[in-house]
C-alpha cells in the first residue's frame, strides 16, 4: 500500500552502501521539513556537506516540493507544484537526471505524498521524521493517520 523500503529518522542516515546495495544512482528528495526545515529559502550547512557528499560519490540528486515557494538555486533541478501522490514530477525527474526510476530513491517527510508519490512512480523510498513541529491543519490531519501506519511499517521492517 504506502510502505516504504526504508524508515530513518533524518534523511541524512542515508549511506552510500544503502544506495548502492539498492541499486541507486539519483535521489529525489522532498524539501520542506525532510532537508530543511519548512518553508526554507535555502539550505543549511549540514543539508549542503550531506548532498554535496551524495554529489562526489556519483549520485544524481534532485528536489520535489507541493509547496510554490521560490529556493535556492542549490535546490536543482526542482519539480515545484507537483501534485503529489501524482508520479508525473517524480518522473519527469528522473527522466531529467538521465535515471531509470527503480534506480531512484525518494525521500520524504510524508507518507501519504512523498512515499506514496515515489511507489506510484516504481522508485524505491525512504520516510524519514519530519525536522520541524510544522503543522497546517490539513498536514496534521495526516500525520494521526501516518503515525497509526508507521507503527505498523516499523514492526514489518523490524525497526
Amino acid at each position: 500500500m504506502f510502505r516504504p523500503d526504508h524508515i530513518f529518522d533524518t534523511a541524512f542516515e542515508i549511506t552510500s552502501d544503502l544506495l548502492e546495495k539498492e541499486g541507486i544512482k539519483a535521489v529525489i528528495f522532498d524539501i520542506d521539513d525532510t532537508v530543511v526545515p519548512h518553508g526554507s529559502e535555502r539550505p543549511d550547512e549540514k543539508c549542503q556537506a550531506f548532498i554535496n557528499g551524495l554529489k562526489a560519490a556519483g549520485v544524481k540528486v534532485g528536489y520535489i516540493s507541493n509547496n510554490p515557494l521560490k529556493r535556492d538555486p542549490f535546490f536543482a533541478p526542482l519539480f515545484p507544484l507537483a501534485h503529489k501522490p501524482s508520479a508525473k514530477g517524480f518522473l519527469a525527474l528522473s527522466e531529467k537526471l538521465g535515471v531509470r526510476p527503480e534506480n531512484c530513491l525518494v525521500v520524504g517527510d510524508q507518507l501519504f505524498t512523498d512515499v506514496r508519490g515515489g511507489i506510484n512512480s516504481g522508485m524505491k523510498t525512504v520516510k524519514v521524521e519530519p525536522i520541524t513541529g510544522y503543522k497546517d491543519a490539513f498536514i496534521a490531519c495526516k500525520r494521526v493517520f501516518e503515525k497509526i501506519l508507521m507503527k505498523k511499517y516499523k514492526k514489518e521492517i523490524g525497526k
